[in-house]
């Protein structure tokens, strides 16, 4: 179980951080603590100072969050580790929690050390993403703030939704992009309605790190159908195949990615997998909305590993 932020981060700590006042102190860290943060601290007070959040090394990866320690203890957070990620970026890297911070009145979900955010090629008031882990003990409800989304939902001068470039994870960094997809599953409402093995179906479920981008994909088939269930019949864009799925790989052991809810296939009897006749094409309307918002189409993959009915959020190759 985890908690995903998102929202703008700025920089702090280090010598060069005129922000705080010169013997200013961290929540997370004192100086009977230096021992358990080996490397993130200078080996000297820089002069002037006598407080430790002057003494941070900048180029160390360290992370300020209003911690809910209802949740998250102090100790617990001095032995852990967050994920914290570019959304508009590949990679992921991890931080140590030193302080609490920032100011709800900022706007801001978290700060970084002036290294991290060089890292993850940030500046101040960009997006930055923090999953922080929570112990198998922690209460169910959150006093961290509100995710904060960048406004994705503006329509096109043609009126259609605008559908925007990703960067998704490497498959390999799947577990850590998605992480715990069991607890962090969201439903996605279909404008249209699809059938699942001759059942009615209003949603899908994935991953809560792409939802709005699958949301923007939909609306985006929706409106270019003119909003006409018929249309969407005809394209057989109504037969969905499944989503969230923990399994592993076909033919393989590591986890699908319908294992992160991270995948989804539509229509699997028209389009199979391995054949290389299927009714999706380069220039179906949904393979080009789902290609638009950066997700991979298995229509693309050569050989016995063709699949046409399956789109996925992750990467198979860097690039």
């Amino acid at each position: 179980m985890s908690i995903l932020l998102r929202g703008k981060c700025s920089w702090f700590g280090g010598p060069k951080d005129t922000g705080v006042k010169s013997n200013e102190g961290l929540a997370l860290v004192s100086k009977t603590d230096l021992d358990k943060f080996d490397g993130y601290f200078l080996a000297k007070q820089p002069s002037g100072t006598t407080g430790l959040a002057r003494r941070l090394d900048p180029d160390s990866y360290y992370i300020a969050c209003r911690w809910n320690y209802k949740q998250t203890s102090r100790e617990y957070l001095q032995g852990i580790t967050v994920s914290v990620c570019n959304p508009n970026k590949p990679g992921i890297l991890e931080a140590r929690p030193v302080d609490w911070g920032p100011n709800a009145k900022t706007g801001r979900v978290a700060d970084l050390s002036p290294g991290l955010m060089k890292a993850l090629g940030l500046d101040t008031n960009g997006i930055v993403e923090v999953d922080i882990p929570l112990p198998s003990d922690a209460i169910k409800e959150s006093a961290f703030p509100p995710q904060i989304f960048v406004d994705t939902s503006k329509a096109s001068p043609s009126g259609l939704p605008v559908l925007t470039k990703q960067i998704w994870p490497l498959q390999r960094d799947a577990p850590k992009f998605y992480p715990d997809p069991a607890h962090n599953l969201v439903a996605v409402e279909t404008p249209w309605e699809m059938h699942y093995g001759g059942k009615p179906v209003n949603h899908i479920m994935v991953h809560r790190k792409c939802a709005d981008s699958l949301k923007r994909v939909l609306a985006y088939i929706w409106a270019s159908c003119d909003k006409d269930q018929e249309k969407i019949a005809a394209l057989h864009y109504d037969r969905y195949s499944g989503s969230y799925n923990p399994r592993p790989i076909r033919g393989g052991s590591y986890p699908s990615m319908h294992s992160f809810g991270a995948a989804i296939d539509f229509d699997d009897e028209e389009n199979q997998q391995h054949s290389q006749h299927h009714l999706f094409t380069d220039d179906s309307l949904i393979v080009k909305a789902f290609k638009a918002e950066s997700w991979v189409w298995g229509g693309d993959w050569g050989g016995n590993s063709i699949d046409s009915m399956h789109f996925q959020s992750a990467r198979v190759h860097g690039g």
